[in-house]
């Protein structure tokens, strides 16, 4: 690597004492047939929340209502309707969410909160979806200019949320949050601890990349404030240490862990608005190369590639596998 690396029985009554088939008999079987597959296609898509009891029950969730999830269940005696019933959320156990619409970008800041405050009950239960919606909630909060709420709700979740992927999501984003509030330092101890606190590969992963982007977003802000930083001795080692930090931790997952496609491309995107930002497009080329190379699948490779589009002919032209080979540009 060059760059440091988804029965009906319709049955109608005849108004004698006995019921009449309201279809001719040879025809049963394949109405029959499409009343099972239809249901069939319900079930495929079924919600199942499982109680303390060890029951469970199918349907489909349809909100939560004070102490009390909905969930509507097939009636098989009814075709295709429903009937729902309303579960105490302190019965719950767990649960497997499949038609639960989790956060986009476009759902306005009324939708997120009144799913957040439906779902803020449920954030300790496992397979509840409640700490991706706190998240984008808490994210909506600090757009608005509520910093202090959002860090305590972001601390709420990482204390609380049953998945590790929401609390990894939480820590995230809090400390890029402390970042703006001007708490850099904090943040970067914070990260930087977090990054010893597991030998799992995908935890370690993470935790690096949240502190690559916790040095990177220091290093943006100390350029913001010191837009002359190279004439203050103190100040550019600063930016020294901030950019070797940055990188060193974007390129752990692709150098490491490459197989990790996913975070592999992430951080490969990372280190290339790094290389931007300080004006280095030659090394950001590398990495550009690399993502388009080793994780062609990637989201970002598209925008790698892209990137490659609008660089000078002669920079594209640039090969530093190729001189280090011995290899001359025009063979």
């Amino acid at each position: 690597m060059s760059c440091f690396k988804k029965f009906s029985e319709n049955t109608e009554s005849s108004g004698k004492r006995y019921v009449t088939p309201a279809f001719p008999v040879f025809s049963v079987l394949p109405v029959l047939a499409l009343v099972v597959l239809a249901f069939t296609q319900v079930a495929t898509a079924q919600d199942v929340v499982i109680l303390k009891s060890s029951t469970e029950r199918k349907g489909k969730i349809s909100g939560v209502e004070e102490e009390f999830l909905k969930l509507s269940l097939p009636a098989v005696e009814e075709a295709l309707g429903s009937i729902t019933i309303s579960i105490p959320l302190d019965d719950i156990a767990s649960m497997q969410c499949k038609s639960v619409k989790l956060p986009e970008a476009s759902d306005s800041d009324t939708f997120i909160s009144a799913q957040w405050r439906q779902w803020l009950p449920l954030l300790t239960v496992e397979g509840s979806p409640a700490s991706r919606i706190g998240v984008e909630h808490t994210r909506r909060l600090l757009k608005q200019g509520k910093t202090d709420e959002a860090l305590a709700l972001f601390r709420k979740i990482e204390a609380e949320a049953w998945d590790a992927e929401g609390k990894l999501l939480a820590k995230s984003a809090r400390l890029d949050a402390m970042i703006e509030n001007g708490q850099i330092a904090e943040a970067q101890n914070e990260a930087k601890e977090f990054a010893k606190t597991s030998d799992d590969p995908a935890t370690l992963i993470k935790s690096r990349y949240i502190l690559a982007t916790t040095a990177s977003k220091a290093l943006q802000k100390l350029v913001e404030d010191n837009p002359r930083f190279s004439e203050d001795p103190v100040v550019a080692r600063e930016h020294t240490r901030l950019y070797n930090e940055a990188l060193d931790n974007f390129l752990y997952a692709p150098v490491f862990y490459g197989a990790f496609e996913e975070d592999s491309a992430r951080s490969l995107a990372g280190a290339i608005a790094l290389y931007r930002f300080c004006g280095e497009d030659a090394r950001a080329l590398e990495c550009a190369r690399d993502i388009v190379k080793f994780h062609p699948t990637s989201p970002q490779a598209i925008e790698a590639a892209e990137f490659i589009k609008t660089l000078p002919e002669d920079l594209r032209a640039y090969d530093p596998e190729k001189i280090a080979r011995g290899e001359d540009d025009d063979d």
